[in-house]
């Protein structure tokens, strides 16, 4: 009679085990399945032999064709212009509605408003700038010049030198403050100091008179401006 009981009592155990499992197994088969390669952005009519580049990203640069402001397009521009749509959205909407001053919605309501105001940004000039022009002007020592650079990095204005916080690249579980150079405005040295970039120099030294004659400044200022800014 005991070892019925048992038997039953097993029987009974190993019914449930096997529901139990069947319904395990059904909940995963459920679940959707990613892939880790989009096969689409792939371009399998080209042997990866002959040209790999393609085969990997052919069908990518098909469904993409790089578009007129752009000098390359990837993910992460597909992300940067989404964010910017999005963004565009929301500077938008917020400019459509009055807000207590003071308020972050106010002051990104007319910071917006102030930034698609060419008209009024005409008519105005150089005249918002002209205190951190004088400012620039007045640096005689190098004591000057960093208290200068200070200045602007408080303002949010990198300098000599750029800071930010972003995650640890030997521990992403943790951010931490990163210290590097900022660039020149023509990015890289060599700019300056290959003699094939003569032309892209010239052009350069004539948008910065161009734009010191446009600040206010007289024809001779500006040529002394873009000098010195070449010569930096």
């Amino acid at each position: 009679m005991n070892n019925r009981k048992l038997l039953v009592a097993a029987l009974c155990a190993a019914s449930i085990t096997f529901s139990a499992c069947n319904k395990k197994q059904g909940a995963q088969t459920n679940d959707e399945i990613v892939p880790a390669i989009n096969l689409a952005d792939m371009d399998t009519l080209v042997r990866p032999q002959d040209d790999f580049y393609h085969y990997v990203n052919g069908g990518w640069i098909k469904a993409n064709p790089l578009k007129p402001a752009y000098s390359r397009f990837g993910t992460f521009d597909v992300l940067r212009d989404r964010s910017i749509e999005q963004i565009h959205g929301i500077v938008d909407e917020l400019a459509q509605g009055s807000y207590k001053a003071g308020s972050n919605e106010y002051r990104v309501s007319v910071l917006y408003k102030q930034a698609i105001d060419s008209v009024k940004r005409n008519e105005l000039g150089a005249q918002p700038i002209l205190d951190e022009l004088k400012s620039i002007e007045a640096i005689n020592s190098k004591e000057a010049l960093v208290d200068f650079a200070a200045q602007q990095d408080n303002k949010g204005d990198d300098t000599f030198f750029g800071t930010y916080v972003m995650a640890d690249a030997e521990n992403s579980d943790m951010n931490i403050f990163n210290l590097n150079q900022t660039s020149l405005a023509l990015g890289n040295k060599e700019y300056y100091t290959d003699p094939k970039n003569g032309e892209i120099i010239k052009s350069y030294n004539q948008y910065i008179e161009r734009i010191a004659q446009l600040a206010g400044y007289s024809a001779e200022e500006a040529q002394r401006i873009a000098k010195n800014n070449i010569a930096v």
